[in-house]
């Protein structure tokens, strides 16, 4: 079992139910200091990534998706979205770079290195022996000073269309370390234009839904431009429709253009060659009718979301209507915004009032390509604009189109927020300075907590000088002595080898509110991450679910009601019960663990706990199924495993599947595994049970050596065991749960604590052939050290030229397997078995109540 985790598959039983297996975990904790190292480790690890990234000399990094897909860029929200990120400290480091992403929209990359430095810096204060409740202290007060000290060092600069100067610096100073930097004095005017196109700058306001981001490939950098309207990546319905109209008024429809349908199912029988030429005529009839009204609207052009046939198009080109079809959600809200048009959904509703009005459209063409977009410019409301860019591949595209989206970040900055700091190291610099000086008015423990602090601002100047090929520490040195004696902090690093370090002469500047962003966020992911002094793993369940449910599927196919449509070809594990699938009531049950004070059976008595990873096996035909409830709940596809069955008659059977689950997740490593627990897919135990009590009679240090352990349920009737596996026991050999005495409760009590060694299991006897009425469901705990004889069963029952019953019924596989390992069983109240469609119904009503 590995350190901390559980996990659960399904297989199938003799009916075709699938059913559950989950492996239990074992792992000591990560506790205090030595949780604490941990964590910094991770955070040094990315903070390292990126670091190499940072500035104008900054270095790009290659990511390749799983598809193959091939992304260049050196920004660190992009770079760390992208990466396989596993250790939990570094997924908040991730969490940290969008969040910074998504609030400022630059300096990604700066907040991460800081945050690793900042967790560099406090891993030596914890080998002092300093509390990090103190230092988590002291950072958020030299946090304060060096925030308030950027507000004193802070300019002012004017906004508007008169005053774009700074604007453009700052740009500029974004686009400086992007793929673009060559073409960076386009890119920085195409985004202030574009900002201040969309700006209320007397609300400090910026609607970013009126900017669009759009490319092609073909062309350089230098083609790229901004189009005062809307570039959509379609062309006109017919290639002789005109290529240019002017003085356009638009219907923005969003209904189908075609006859309109019944709204319920329906079926439409021709017989003959008359009938079908009305049908056409009726056809035609419609089509016209829907011209009509739009041309009686006044439109010349019509933009419709859905598509229409080439005899409606036909149609469209006689009455001289151009057309554009197949047009997006979001471009039709933004030509509607554009034009000042409303997005009509019936033609009945089409009138002169609605439509939207532009200068010109028109298409342009790329190159020798067959390509073409339609640009409508010129537009009612001259707010909405494009930035068009231009790339040899699509690799530079993407990577233009995030360095205009963190100009246009910079510059929306400074229009909410006019205040700047410099760049190049600068506002680091002089605040670790500032944070220096006033450590050295307190007497207090958090002095040394904030000279760390002012030592891990250091690292983005040391990194700009490291990128740049300069002497990181020799060039901080200077710049750092030169701010101290001149008291100019506008002195940073000379990345682009200008010869001065003032970098109000380079014109280097950063948003204010950005730079306050960085600090602030950076120090409360710190703060956070110096509390955690202990890690638990928590997983889930995994599952394996390769049955058909074909009992239920035909009671489906049968019920007249039609109640249950919505049921039809649903997997069962993923059957809805309550408003949950079957298989989350599993999920839900397991996650409610937590931690168990187990006994232990290794050679030291350690405290164990469990947790579950879900691991899922089904048959190709419910795979996609499976899939799609896996994008819904965030379940990670990759433990998905399609059995490659793709029919009830071809499946290959419970215990197979079973067999296949141990050898494809590899369960049978003592070193990581302990033991499986397998559970019926289809059925859930009443409310009463509890897992809990199970797991930890499986623990049982009654039996100095591993055993297996079965649930079992007493009938209810005599003839009922013609239904289901029968258990026989021996009471005198038995295990009892941990701190247990079996005389201190009630016999009821004791029945969920005590487990009695099974003797045998037969499938479905005469009542007359046993005494027992012990009925034996599908929920089985089986030792890691158990699991190969799964594969001796198959490959005897292979052997033996045995049917597929026999590796289909997991009944068959605990009466062999009683014969060659210790297994006992424990009693539980009941359960809820859905078969058919008649016990799906008692489910839900039992759930409801």
């Amino acid at each position: 079992m590995q350190g901390g985790q559980h996990e659960v598959q399904y297989a199938q039983d003799e009916y075709g139910r699938p059913f559950i297996i989950v492996r239990e975990g074992k792992q000591s904790r990560i506790r205090g200091l030595e949780a604490q190292k941990s964590h910094i480790l991770a955070a040094k690890a990315v903070a390292t990534i990126l670091k190499t990234s940072l500035g104008p000399r900054g270095l790009d990094k290659i990511l390749i998706s799983p598809d193959g897909d091939i992304t260049v860029t050196n920004d660190g929200a992009t770079i760390l979205s992208q990466m396989e990120v596993e250790h939990q400290i570094a997924k908040l480091l991730v969490q940290l770079s969008q969040s910074q992403d998504d609030e400022i929209g630059d300096g990604t990359t700066g907040v991460v290195v800081l945050a690793g430095a900042l967790l560099e810096q406090a891993e030596s204060l914890l080998d002092r022996g300093i509390h990090p409740i103190r230092v988590a202290d002291g950072f958020e007060r030299a946090c304060n000073v060096a925030v308030q000290h950027l507000e004193k060092v802070a300019d002012i600069i004017p906004i508007g269309e008169d005053a774009k100067e700074t604007l453009l610096k700052t740009a500029k100073t974004s686009l400086g370390s992007k793929i673009v930097s060559k073409c960076h004095d386009q890119f920085a005017q195409m985004a202030v234009d574009a900002v201040l196109s969309v700006a209320d700058l007397e609300r400090k306001d910026v609607d970013f839904e009126l900017i669009k981001i759009d490319g092609k490939m073909g062309g350089s950098l230098a083609d790229s431009k901004l189009v005062y309207g809307v570039v959509v990546d379609k062309d006109m319905s017919h290639p002789q429709m005109p290529k240019e109209i002017r003085d356009a008024k638009i219907a923005i429809l969003t209904c189908p253009f075609e006859p309109p349908k019944p709204k319920t199912k329906h079926k439409l029988d021709i017989t003959s060659v008359e009938e079908y030429k009305k049908l056409q005529t009726y056809e035609r009839e419609k089509f016209e009718e829907m011209v009509k009204q739009v041309k009686d609207a006044g439109a010349n052009l019509v933009i419709c979301q859905w598509g229409f046939d080439d005899e409606a198009n036909h149609l469209l080109l006689q009455n001289k209507l151009p057309a554009v079809r197949w047009v997006g959600g979001p471009e039709i809200e933004l030509i509607a915004i554009a034009t000042n048009g409303r997005i009509v959904p019936r033609f009945e509703e089409l009138s002169p009032q609605k439509l939207g009005h532009a200068g010109i459209v028109r298409e342009i063409s790329f190159g020798t390509t067959k390509d073409r977009m339609l640009v409508i410019e010129e537009c009612a409301n001259t707010r909405a604009v494009t930035l068009f860019c231009r790339g040899g591949n699509k690799m530079i595209i993407d990577e233009a189109k995030r360095s205009l989206h963190d100009a246009i970040c910079v510059v929306r900055n400074l229009v909410r927020d006019n205040r700047i700091v410099y760049g190049g190291g600068a506002a680091e610099i002089t605040c670790s300075l500032a944070v220096a000086a006033a450590a050295d008015e307190i007497s207090s423990v958090e002095q040394y907590a904030m000279r760390a602090f002012a030592s891990a601002l250091d690292a983005i100047p040391l990194a700009l000088a490291e990128n740049s090929g300069l002497s990181p520490i020799e060039t901080l040195a200077e710049v750092k002595s030169r701010q101290a004696t001149e008291g100019n902090s506008k002195l940073g690093i000379d990345c682009n080898y200008k010869g001065t370090n003032d970098m109000k002469e380079q014109h280097v500047f950063d948003p204010l509110i950005s730079k306050r962003s960085q600090f602030l966020l950076a120090t409360q992911l710190v703060k956070m991450i110096l509390k955690i002094d202990d890690v638990i793993s928590a997983s889930e369940p995994n599952f394996l679910a390769a049955g058909y449910g074909s009992r239920l599927q035909r009671d489906i196919e049968g019920d007249e009601s039609g109640r249950f449509t919505h049921l039809r070809g649903v997997a069962k594990a993923l059957l809805p019960l309550q408003g949950e699938p079957l298989i989350g009531h599993w999920l839900r049950l397991f996650a409610q663990i937590g931690e168990l004070p187990l006994d232990s059976i290794a050679e030291k008595d350690e405290k164990q706990f469990i947790t579950f990873d879900p691991l899922v096996i089904c048959n190709a035909a419910n795979h996609v199924q499976f899939l799609s409830w896996a994008e819904r709940t965030g379940f990670s596809a990759d433990k998905i495993y399609n059995d490659g069955s793709t029919e009830n008659s071809t499946r290959l059977g419970a215990v197979t599947d079973l067999s296949l689950a141990i050898k494809h997740f590899e369960l049978t490593d003592a070193k990581k595994y302990k033991a499986v627990l397998v559970v019926a897919g289809d059925t859930l135990f009443l409310q009463d049970f509890s897992i809990k009590d199970f797991i930890q009679l499986a623990n049982s240090k009654t039996r100095t050596t591993p055993h297996g352990l079965v649930a079992s349920y007493r009938v209810a009737r005599d003839i009922d065991t013609l239904k289901t596996g029968i258990i026989e026991v021996n009471v005198d050999d038995r295990v009892v749960a941990r701190n247990w005495n079996i005389g201190a409760g009630s016999e009821e009590d004791n029945h969920s604590r005590v487990g009695y060694r099974v003797t045998s299991l037969m499938e479905k006897p005469d009542p007359s052939v046993t005494t027992s009425r012990l009925a034996c469901p599908c929920f089985y705990y089986l030792p890691t050290e158990s699991l190969p004889l799964v594969h001796e069963y198959v490959d005897e029952s292979v052997r033996k030229g045995d049917g597929l019953e026999a590796r289909d019924a997991s009944g068959r596989l605990v009466a062999w397997l009683v014969k060659h390992y210790p297994v006992y069983t424990v009693s539980v109240s009941g359960r809820l078995d859905i078969g058919g469609l008649e016990s799906y119904i008692a489910a839900e009503n039992y759930l409801k109540n």
